[in-house]
């Protein structure tokens, strides 16, 4: 079994081995992925950690080894809160980007220059320091609970424009936002919303729905076995959810649930 490292801040995971082909989801830098195939054409078929499979261009990859993958080597490593930021060649602003990361993105750490983080880069196992990243991007902030933690970095993400196949900053459809918000609490999900709805504690909801709480997921689709939308609940009837754009919602008479899922580990 052949593994990979992604190499570029945002890799794009698509149906064939074509730029050209529909984008079913994305790999951030450091995922670690298992080789399937190959393609004549520079391509690969991969499996990332939530057993979702895609293409992935080879030169967006580089060769894993233990020592290089921050998943082995988790008291050396960090994960990225900013939304999305650069590694640097220097550790100023001025310097040249060598990569761009977003959050969710585990870095092995080396030393801390005064407001700055010397990272070491998958793309070049031979160098040492790899790049510098503003210290700021990895201060986790302070919220009092999981499910105000993933609400917050759900709140993070307004605004951001809907990609279909997307889960990362760079643009998020439904599902890839609330699977991206629960990893980001180190709570993995599967990739799809209709993969979603099969887990987690069933919620039967008040006729006002006041007994949804934040964190829990909300399904919509035209039946219980074809789910096509997933958003996540704020409390009560308001939620956040990958329509436009990422963008607030409100459960109405129009606009009714299909399903209800408790999956805040907090409040099973």
């Amino acid at each position: 079994m052949k593994k990979k490292l992604i190499a570029v801040g945002v890799a794009a995971m698509r149906a064939e081995p074509s730029g050209k082909s529909e984008l079913v989801s994305q790999a951030i830098l450091n995922t670690s992925v298992v080789i399937l195939d190959h393609s004549t054409s520079g391509w690969c078929m991969v499996q990332t950690p939530d057993q979702y499979q895609g293409w992935i261009e080879d030169r967006d990859m580089t060769d894993w080894d233990e020592s290089s993958d921050p998943q082995k080597r988790m008291e050396e490593s960090q994960i990225v809160q900013a939304l999305w930021t650069f590694v640097r060649s220097a550790p100023n602003l001025s310097s040249p980007a060598r990569v761009e990361v977003v959050r969710g993105s585990r870095l092995i750490v080396n030393e801390q220059i005064k407001d700055w983080v010397s990272v070491s880069l998958p793309s070049r196992p031979l160098d040492k320091i790899g790049g510098y990243i503003p210290k700021k991007a990895f201060r986790d902030m302070i919220r009092p609970s999981l499910a105000d933690k993933i609400v917050a970095d759900a709140r993070d993400c307004l605004g951001i424009s809907y990609l279909w196949g997307g889960s990362t900053p760079k643009g998020f459809d439904c599902s890839g936002l609330t699977q991206a918000v629960f990893l980001w609490n180190r709570i993995p999900l599967p990739r799809d919303a209709s993969q979603q709805a099969k887990i987690g504690k069933f919620v039967r909801p008040d006729p006002d729905y006041g007994n949804l709480l934040p964190g829990d997921l909300i399904f919509f689709g035209p039946t219980d076995e074809k789910i096509n939308h997933v958003a996540l609940s704020i409390g009560s009837r308001d939620y956040i959810h990958a329509g436009a754009c990422v963008e607030f919602g409100r459960l109405s008479s129009d606009k009714q649930p299909r399903l209800i899922k408790r999956i805040v580990p907090d409040f099973i």
